[in-house]
């Protein structure tokens, strides 16, 4: 019963997959409707069960499990540039094309994250505050050709306030902003197509901050904004296409590029 009613629900265009981003997003008075949770809400456990203990003492580390434990959210960034290489690093492990194959007399890319039915719903963005060889900007990534394109950025002064004046993004080098064009994958899955398009999110967020650990840059990423302020600052139509997650990206105290550099100063 739950279920019929929720679907009588409608946005906008007609979507419940609508319905459920609008009231997701950020507005000035949120807090005041917040859901009173009563329930407890511990890590389940089945204490009763049989269990079996996992360890991985012995066993030889790789590499990926020393990213993983390189991994830290940041809240302070030095303001050090970063270098183009490394941002353009970066942007192909997010949703760098990796292989193409022919179908149907068409050439069809495959990017570096799994989607469903390889339709690729996001789009990237990158805001440059200090990049080497970058001007400060917005920049649009052409994932099809591996370009950056420069968009108008008259609005950038907005970026404080879009995500709630963090201080620690003003700071950092270079922020990328992962978003979604949901009619890719609600046309073909309906409204489990927007169930996808934010899984793949998640995914190309994490690209970023495991390659990031892996070139010694430090990242926050960022999930609260004001959704109609940060769309406007990167000119999308949020009927169309909506900022889903912000990756700040630069380098802190601890960064192993930051203490070369700061010894250094010429590297990148």
């Amino acid at each position: 019963m739950k279920r019929a009613v929720l679907y009588e629900l409608q946005d906008f265009d007609g979507s419940f997959a609508s319905f459920v981003h609008r009231n997701t997003s950020y507005y000035p008075d949120w807090q005041a409707h917040k859901p009173k949770i009563e329930e407890e809400r511990e890590y389940k456990e089945y204490p009763s069960r049989p269990f079996a203990k996992l360890n991985d003492q012995g066993s030889e580390q790789s590499d990926f499990q020393d990213l993983l434990k390189d991994r830290r959210s940041v809240r302070e960034f030095t303001g050090r540039a970063l270098s183009k290489h490394d941002v353009a690093k970066l942007i192909l492990s997010v949703y760098g094309v990796t292989r193409t194959i022919q179908q149907r007399r068409k050439e069809v890319p495959f990017h570096s994250v799994p989607s469903a039915g390889a339709l690729y719903p996001l789009e990237l963005y990158l805001i440059v505050r200090k990049v080497n060889d970058l001007d400060q900007g917005i920049y649009h990534y052409n994932a099809r050709c591996g370009t950056l394109e420069a968009l108008d950025c008259g609005a950038l002064d907005l970026l404080h306030s879009s995500v709630f004046e963090q201080e620690c993004v003003l700071h950092a080098a270079a922020i990328i902003v992962i978003s979604a064009v949901f009619a890719r994958t609600i046309e073909k899955y309906g409204a489990r197509g927007y169930r996808f398009a934010l899984m793949e999110a998640g995914i190309a967020a994490e690209h970023v901050v495991l390659q990031s650990a892996d070139l010694g840059i430090a990242t926050l990423m960022v999930g609260g904004f004001w959704d109609d302020m940060l769309n406007f600052l990167l000119g999308l139509d949020d009927e169309k296409e909506s900022a889903l997650l912000v990756v700040a990206c630069g380098y802190s105290e601890k960064s192993k590029k930051s203490v070369a550099g700061a010894q250094n100063p010429h590297s990148e």
